[in-house]
């Protein structure tokens, strides 16, 4: 018997062959967790993509984070329905439009928050009113 999928090292996953790692999963009963940054790295599997790895693990929804938009329309194609995507990363008003046209089911925009100007909402420039 082989270790639990959970319980391996990046060199063991590296050396199973396909039944080993089939194995491995199974044995974690349900408790894998598989997170990537798609399309910057390299994939963790030869001769299959992240997203095809991470689908096919059962992932409810995968992130596609700072790709073009070729490559996110790439893996949602790969994806194929079977898990919700979100993409995120260099999202801006400029380019929502175009992403959002691909089919993600949802879009996080960091200019939200870290481009927003700063107000002041302390109390200290409270004052009693006449």
């Amino acid at each position: 018997m082989g270790k639990r999928y959970i319980d391996c090292s990046a060199r063991e996953l590296a050396a199973y062959h396909k039944k080993e790692l089939l194995q491995s999963i199974a044995d974690s009963e349900g408790r894998v967790l598989a997170a990537e940054t798609i399309g910057t790295v390299t994939p963790m599997l030869v001769n299959i993509t992240n997203a095809e790895f991470v689908t096919s693990l059962g992932a409810d929804i995968i992130m596609l984070d700072n790709m073009t938009p070729d490559e996110m329309a790439e893996a949602i194609r790969i994806i194929d329905g079977r898990a919700e995507t979100e993409c995120s990363g260099n999202i801006t008003k400029e380019n929502i439009e175009t992403i959002t046209k691909l089919g993600v089911d949802y879009v996080s925009s960091g200019a939200l928050t870290h481009s927003a100007p700063i107000l002041d909402i302390s109390l200290k420039h409270l004052h009693p009113v006449d």
